[in-house]
């Protein structure tokens, strides 16, 4: 048992030790200058990589957009000249009857 608390207490001041060095490391680069600076550069690039992402996000939106709208207007295109045949065949169809009478 006393072994245990042994390896424990040493294990507290392990850890104890750990956080101290954590913390002087913290500080030290709280005050370090060039720190700050990667710091303020990697939040930099990663605005700039947010910013780039929606750009690109936008982009394809507006794609997909002028697709869907370039496709409805070939519908409405393909529609349009199924009717003006139709429209054509059924008034032949009228005047093929009309001279047969």
């Amino acid at each position: 048992q006393r072994q245990l608390l042994a390896r424990r207490a040493a294990q507290r001041r392990r850890l104890e030790q750990q956080e101290r060095e954590e913390a002087r490391q913290r500080e030290q680069e709280a005050c370090d200058p060039s720190a700050f600076r990667r710091a303020v550069e990697a939040d930099a690039a990663g605005h700039l990589r947010r910013v780039e992402l929606k750009r690109r996000q936008r982009a394809l939106r507006q794609a997909a957009q002028n697709h869907e709208e370039v496709a409805m207007r070939q519908r409405i295109e393909a529609l349009t000249v199924e009717a003006k045949a139709r429209h054509e065949a059924e008034a032949a169809h009228r005047r093929h009857i009309a001279l047969q009478a």
